[in-house]
């Protein structure tokens, strides 16, 4: 790190210490304090307590006009004390806050005896009518009772309603467990008490590797909308609420265990029909996790600690993929008695120490150590030798935290923390593949059939397959600092605060052999050569976001308006890469990428439309920047030099029979069996092969608009109902403009439809408005990425409905359920070089409905009944198949450029799959033994044993519709907790 860098975090450490922390998902109290006659009583003291505060109680007095408000309290169980001289006492007692919640606690006091008590109790509040944001929390209760797949956070937050998760097939465990999304916006953000746990390679939910153990998870806040000046981006935030400890030893210990003997196949006719066996469906071969945790005091009231472990190994089948009889050959040949596994394993070792350091002065200190192993990482239809091998080594997160209600009416709170994390993406070997394929060496090509979208021999880019799926290092580092104040009186409640985070990250990219081919039914199509070796790193410093808002309550209404500065600035340092089989030596200087500032302005109104907190009108409006993380392949992040400079190239290959490459791959131009390179940039130093406009990266980035409506209403005690609109409005697009070519550069032509009663109409038409660039200006390109408004405008909107009933009934029945829909509108119609662009640039999705039900219900003798259920639309359906040029000479009247040219003959948005529908359920039986209580769990997953498809080939040929995840067959899932 430089010195220049070490100047500047010190400086914001400094400042760290001194201002206020960002706090997420706080909870609160507040409400009205009023005598007998209905006259607003100032200067009345309310306590609220709670064994769950370390401090055991949290003081503020009444304003001048009777209003209160207590802030930054746990989640817990409070009692609430009303006290002013010449009045009675009121104690409410049994109050059930809720994290992310401020609970309305309003009293009338009688004229009675200073020693004179009235103790009342009261149902819980389910409607915040103060906060306009739209917030589901999980509780210990619902965490230990509902089922899932796999026990984390980011699996429940899927149960979301809103919340947009992984399809059913998804095996336990996996990295798109974590890939959640709500109301049209970005992947979700998971953070341990506000603190972000993603890395600078997925920053505010880009790209998660951080897997959150359950074990140290009190409660579970999940943010889908309405985000206030606070939030960054308006994404789904899912914020963990820590165990802590407590005065009083306490500890647990969990284990659940599935294997292949408690699953069942569920293998139908039209499965059949596909090829498929009961072996080769998707179902768990093995689940287990062990986790024990112990917490107590090591200082009374002072210092509390928590610590817990976590061991876990899940083992499934890989539908559609086998073993590969022929892992060095130029065909794949599945061997259908071996259906492919996919494996993934993890540790946690965490600790969390919090410190009253004085009445007024508290500090956490939190670790966790969460190393896992990704054993087949990689395309979902690549053979088991084409996968990566992935460990997480080291995948780390680690906080320090400070609070200091300094008064009645001041907060002050700081926080910082660390995040590490590298996915070393390695050849697969005997040891690590589950398969019968030798070690993969350098030297073995990977192959890729484009008519049947199976990858195999080793890993690649081909078929649309990640640039991370090469192999080579994905190694980030962060540094976050977060700090806030709050200033409260009983009408306003002011808070200011700041969020910087800065880190590296490096890629090494290291493609065997350089290269790798392209097949169409088993026939040598093309070559993609790739300029390795290449190794680039991206530094972000910083991305700082300040903000000021203030929550005014007048009467019923409370408005929540505040502004936040969002700035982000990310370079390149100076790069040296050495020559490679195709490419020269090549030196890059040190170069700024980009740097943004952006004002943000974000309103919240809601409105107690009776006076009694059980009906609240709700609205908010706000301007999100888009999510800018360090990958050389997302956004702004591939201004990297090395990565503008032409990283690979394809190029045709016609073969003589020998499957041998009879040319000089060398040479750009054609020759032999290989035609001219797609792109003449490729194995240069030309960093300006690609560049971007200077608005671009100077203050044009992207960014949203959000409207959300609701309105919430409590029903009976224990039942409330809320109905709600969101709106995304995306702003800033880009488009590539080829600056060598123009529209008039490009030849029009048709082709024809295969027959197929799939196809809409039955297939057999002609598809036209179809373009291929001279032949003269293939492969001369000179790109230069501009805002899309030089050549249109492109608009992109998202619209979503939640109907949402929300129940805490008497002796303990909980539930949460509902109806949420998304409707997406995309118009880019517009040329920038291709008039072919235009086809399909105006795409509306049908009204896409999603259900969701969870909750659970006591029963007799210790049993409870846990309830997930989920009904969702069935997959998109596209098909695109690859032409060939003497199928497309006939319309062009010459070869096309580029040899073959893959072409969509389904309108996006238009195709989908059948509904994917699941039932699971939880039966948990619990005792107690001499003061230990004893829990014993039995789940079972999908309990009708649907088969529904959740993802299909897309690729039109032989294998196009066949399915590619299938939800898994019903399993059961034994289990038991410990806890004294």
């Amino acid at each position: 790190m430089s010195g220049k860098s070490i100047s500047r975090s010190g400086l914001i450490l400094a400042l760290v210490l001194l201002l206020p922390q960002l706090s997420a998902a706080q909870s609160g109290i507040a409400g009205v304090v009023r005598d007998a006659s209905g006259g607003v009583l100032p200067g009345v003291t309310v306590e609220a307590s709670s064994p769950v505060l370390i401090e055991k109680v949290r003081t503020v007095v009444t304003n001048e006009d009777g209003t209160y408000t207590i802030v930054d309290l746990r989640p817990g169980v409070y009692t609430v004390a009303f006290s002013l001289t010449g009045f009675s006492t009121i104690r409410r007692e049994g109050l059930e806050l809720p994290a992310s919640f401020t609970a309305t606690v309003s009293v009338a006091m009688q004229v009675g005896a200073i020693e004179e008590t009235v103790t009342v109790s009261g149902e819980t509040p389910l409607v915040d009518a103060h906060n306009a944001t739209t917030a589901v929390l999980y509780t210990t209760a619902m965490l230990e009772t509902l089922p899932s797949n796999s026990r984390s956070p980011q699996s429940f937050a899927a149960l979301t309603p809103g919340v947009r998760g992984a399809p059913l097939s998804q095996a336990p465990g996996g990295v798109d467990d974590m890939g959640a999304s709500a109301h049209g916006g970005a992947a979700s953000d998971y953070t341990i008490d506000g603190m972000t746990t993603a890395t600078i390679n997925g920053m505010q939910g880009g790209s998660i590797t951080f897997r959150v153990a359950q074990a140290y998870v009190a409660e579970i806040a999940v943010t889908t909308g309405g985000g206030t000046a606070e939030s960054s981006y308006g994404n789904m935030i899912t914020n963990v609420i820590p165990k802590e400890g407590g005065n009083n030893f306490s500890g647990s210990f969990y284990a659940e265990y599935t294997g292949e003997s408690l699953a069942a196949s569920n293998l139908t006719d039209e499965l059949r029909g596909y090829g498929f066996t009961s072996d080769s469906l998707s179902k768990t071969l093995k689940f287990l996790e062990v986790s024990p945790a112990f917490g107590g005091r090591l200082l009374r009231d002072k210092l509390w600690f928590f610590t817990s472990y976590k061991t876990y190994e899940v083992v499934t089948v890989r539908q559609s993929v086998y073993d590969n009889l022929t892992p060095l050959g130029n065909r794949y040949t599945p061997d259908l008695s071996r259906p492919a596994e996919l494996k993934l394993t993890q540790v946690s070792r965490n600790a969390r120490l919090t410190w009253q350091a004085a009445p007024k002065h508290k500090f956490n200190v939190f670790v966790d150590n969460a190393p896992q192993v990704a054993w087949h990482r990689g395309r979902a239809l690549s053979a088991p030798e084409a996968t990566n091998y992935s460990p997480y080594l080291p995948n780390i997160f680690m906080t320090l935290g400070w609070k200091s209600p300094i008064s009645n009416r001041w907060l002050l709170e700081a926080s910082l923390a660390h995040n590490s994390s590298n996915y070393d993406q390695r050849r697969q070997t005997t040891e690590t593949c589950l398969c019968s394929a030798p070690d993969v060496g350098y030297d073995v090509i990977s192959k890729f059939d484009s008519a049947t979208n199976i990858m195999w021999g080793a890993s690649s880019t081909l078929g649309g397959g990640a640039e991370s799926n090469l192999y080579g290092p994905n190694d980030s580092r962060m540094l976050q600092y977060q700090a806030s104040g709050s200033y409260v009186t009983g009408s306003h409640s002011v808070k200011v605060g700041m969020r910087r985070e800065s880190g590296t990250i490096l890629f090494g990219r290291e493609p065997n052999g350089d290269q790798a081919w392209t097949f169409r039914s088993n026939v040598p199509s093309s070559i993609r050569m790739y300029a390795s070796p290449f190794r680039y790193e991206n530094h972000i410093h910083p991305n700082l976001g300040l903000f000021a808002q203030d929550q005014w309550v007048h009467k019923r209404l409370t408005v929540t308006a505040g502004l936040r500065y969002d700035y982000f600035t990310m370079s390149s340092p100076e790069t040296s890469l050495g020559a490679g089989q195709f490419v020269e030596a090549r030196y890059f200087p040190e170069e700024t990428l980009v740097t943004w500032h952006d004002i943000n302005p974000r309103i919240g109104v809601s409105y107690d439309l009776f006076g009694d907190g059980k009906t609240a009108l709700k609205a908010s409006f706000g301007r999100f920047v888009a999510s800018q993380d360090g990958a050389g392949t997302r956004g702004l992040g591939r201004n990297n030099p090395v990565v503008r400079s032409v990283i690979e190239t394809d190029r045709t290959w016609t073969d003589n029979g020998d499957l041998v490459p009879n040319c000089d791959l060398k040479n750009p131009l054609q020759n032999g069996e290989c035609a001219q390179i797609s792109n003449l940039n490729f194995g240069h130093n030309n960093p300006n092969a690609l560049v971007y406009a200077d608005e671009l990266t100077t203050s044009l980035r992207p960014y949203h608009f959000e409207t959300t409506a609701q309105v919430q209403r409590q029903l009976a005690p224990g039942l409330s109902l809320t109905a709600g609109y969101y709106r995304r409005d995306f702003k800033n697009f880009t488009v590539n403009d080829n600056t060598f070519v123009t529209p008039s550069d490009y030849s029009h032509y048709c082709v024809t439809e295969p027959v197929d009663e799939r196809l809409p109409s039955g297939g057999g038409s002609q598809i036209c408005d179809l373009y291929d660039v001279s032949q003269a200006k293939f492969g001369q390109t000179a790109i230069v990425v501009r805002p899309d408004t030089d050549f249109g405008k492109g608009t992109q909107t998202y619209n979503g409905v939640d109907v949402t009933l929300q129940a805490r009934l008497k002796k303990g029945v909980t539930f949460t359920g509902g109806l949420s829909t998304d409707k997406n509108t995309t118009n880019t119609c517009y040329v920038v070089d291709s008039p072919g662009a235009i086809r399909f640039c105006n795409s509306t999705t049908p009204v896409l409905q999603y259900y969701t039900f969870t909750g659970f219900v006591p029963l007799r003798w210790g049993m409870v009944t846990g309830i997930v259920y989920r009904d969702l639309p069935g997959p998109q359906i596209t098909a695109t198949r690859n032409y060939t040029s003497a199928e497309v000479a006939p319309s062009l009247g010459r070869p096309l450029s580029g040899g073959t040219v893959n072409i969509p003959l389904i309108e996006p948005g238009t195709m989908y799959n059948d509904r994917q529908r699941q039932l699971d359920l939880r039966f948990s039986k619990r005792m107690r033994v001499s003061g230990v209580r004893l829990t014993g769990n039995l789940d079972i997953s999908n309990v009708f044993n649907g088969s529904a498809v959740t993802a299909q080939n897309n690729t039109y040929g032989p294998n196009w519709m066949v399915p590619s995840a299938i939800q898994f067959g019903r399993f059961i899932k034994l289990g038991g907790q410990l806890d004294f």
